[in-house]
């Protein structure tokens, strides 16, 4: 402790003094319960002036959680290059530089030297998910041996070993396409993802490829489909189901006047019995579950009953048993897309209700959900959750405790340091195949929303990824402005306070003491 604080103390430049106060967080984070605990107290046992010394790092107790139980792990490199002055090759800091970048390979690995330490210090910089180049049938085929490795738990639905949908991702256009897909499958392997509404116009006559294409690591998805054709809607939901979708929904909820004037979305709530035929053709033409999401109401048609008897003619007339309930009215005329997300009344009490009527179906609610409390409050009344908008803009606070806290899964959540670093190669490979990085980033904003550094984040990125020369780099450097600690889970989202002045549970750093 006194040789470590009295290096931190040492004013040999700000590089040196920012990292080493950093290794003494760290330090502390992982041995302080065993001092407390008079065990055995893991150590730094080297540290040479040689170009390439690096030091060694026991594996911490098993004990060792900071406040949010989640264990210390390490840092990627490539993350953090440029932290430390060359002679230290452990980079532990987030201290910015101005030194030349250059990108390393994919196979780089941290430089901890100990064989001893826990392989989980020493990863490979590789995704987490193969590569999908599956089409069709093969795809298809692949699909249970995916899921079986990126979701699933014990109380998984009998539906080809899938998870239960007690918590999804809602489709949201221009928002949840498939890189943001893979994106949020980082934080949770169980939640549900969902495309963007596509249109049948669009499979049958444009591009279908561009529109379903998606990574094997997306599963459990489904994909919306936009239409009010039984004929087109059951040739849409088997091109669906050759590329391999968990599920295959049925937009009756957008209430947009685009949409409405091409005979679907909300305004099809008006005409229960065509809903029902256009399911029932879909559903005739596959083997996937076929499912509906819509309003609990349109414009003056807002009442339970009426609620009531567009779900009792759906289910009557058509194989669906699974609805997912946006809990508001759509006002077709005077409001916009955004006005009816906000304006009409939240009515939770009416979906629940229409759980106690139909307890054969598998209801689903939506609407105003924005956290993980929230959405466990609804699980005692209805089958699952749906959360739109605030998993977007903030997808570790919705989802990164989700396997755990709504699938009861026994895992550690992931921080924020370990989605990035899985992110990374996904990223490389979509850049080599011509992909802006724009188009990822974009979807990447929200990630340190509310922390300490995330406002420089977002700045730095949405400034310089439309650049010229812009690429992996340009993230990396977006990323060294959030602090290490705050990356790393070791201090709360709301923490304000400068990082070399407190540390968890008031512990005063080195500068203080």
């Amino acid at each position: 402790c006194d040789t470590l604080r009295s290096l931190a103390m040492a004013r040999e430049g700000t590089a040196k003094r920012t990292a080493l106060r950093t290794l003494w967080f760290c330090w502390l984070q992982s041995t302080l319960p065993s001092v407390l605990t008079a065990s055995p107290v893991p150590c730094f046992t080297s540290l040479s002036s040689s170009p390439t010394a690096s030091f060694h790092l026991n594996s911490p107790p098993s004990s060792a959680r900071n406040f949010r139980s989640r264990p210390l792990t390490m840092p990627n490199a490539r993350l953090l290059r440029g932290a430390l002055p060359s002679k230290m090759s452990v980079l532990l800091s987030q201290t910015r530089k101005t030194a030349p970048r250059s990108i390393a390979p994919r196979s780089t690995y941290m430089s901890l030297q100990d064989s001893g330490a826990d392989s989980a210090w020493r990863r490979p910089l590789s995704s987490p998910f193969p590569r999908n180049d599956l089409v069709g049938a093969d795809r298809a085929a692949s699909r249970s041996v995916s899921c079986s490795a990126t979701g699933g738990d014990a109380s998984a639905e009998a539906n080809g070993g899938l998870p239960a949908r007690r918590l999804c991702v809602a489709p949201m256009m221009d928002w949840t396409d498939r890189f943001d897909r893979y994106f949020l499958r980082l934080f949770s392997k169980n939640t549900w993802l969902y495309t963007e509404m596509i249109t049948t116009g669009a499979l049958i006559h444009g591009d279908s490829h561009r529109h379903l294409q998606y990574h094997d690591a997306e599963h459990p998805i489904a994909v919306q489909l936009g239409g009010s054709e039984p004929a087109d809607l059951a040739k849409c939901a088997k091109m669906c189901e050759e590329y391999g979708y968990d599920e295959i929904n049925l937009n009756v909820g957008c209430p947009s006047e685009r949409v409405s004037s091409g005979s679907f979305g909300a305004c099809l709530m008006a005409e229960p019995d065509l809903v029902a035929e256009c399911l029932a053709a879909m559903a005739a033409e596959v083997s996937v579950p076929v499912t509906i999401k819509h309003r609990i109401g349109i414009d003056d048609q807002d009442s339970y009953e009426h609620l009531c008897k567009f779900v009792d003619t759906v289910q009557s007339k058509s194989p669906t048993r699974t609805f997912i309930v946006h809990a508001r009215t759509a006002i077709l005329k005077g409001l916009s897309p955004k006005q009816n997300r906000e304006i009409p009344p939240l009515k939770y009490h009416f979906v629940h209700q229409l759980k106690q009527d139909f307890p054969h179906l598998e209801i689903l609610i939506n609407g105003g959900i924005n956290d993980l409390p929230h959405a466990s409050t609804h699980l005692q009344h209805v089958d699952g959750v749906m959360i739109g908008r605030a998993a977007y803009n903030t997808p570790f606070q919705v989802l990164a405790e989700a396997d755990r806290d709504i699938y009861g899964e026994d895992v550690t959540p992931k921080t924020r340091q370990e989605v990035l670093e899985q992110m990374l190669p996904f990223i490389e490979e979509q850049l080599a195949e011509g992909v802006s990085l724009n188009s990822i980033t974009r979807h990447m904003l929200g990630l340190f929303h509310g922390c300490k550094g995330g406002k420089a984040f977002r700045r730095h990125l949405s400034d310089n990824v439309h650049k010229d020369g812009s690429g992996i780099h340009t993230l990396m450097e977006a990323v060294e402005r959030v602090p290490l600690a705050v990356r790393m889970g070791l201090v709360p989202d709301n923490f304000k306070e400068p990082l070399d002045v407190l540390l968890p549970d008031g512990i005063p750093s080195p500068a203080t003491q």
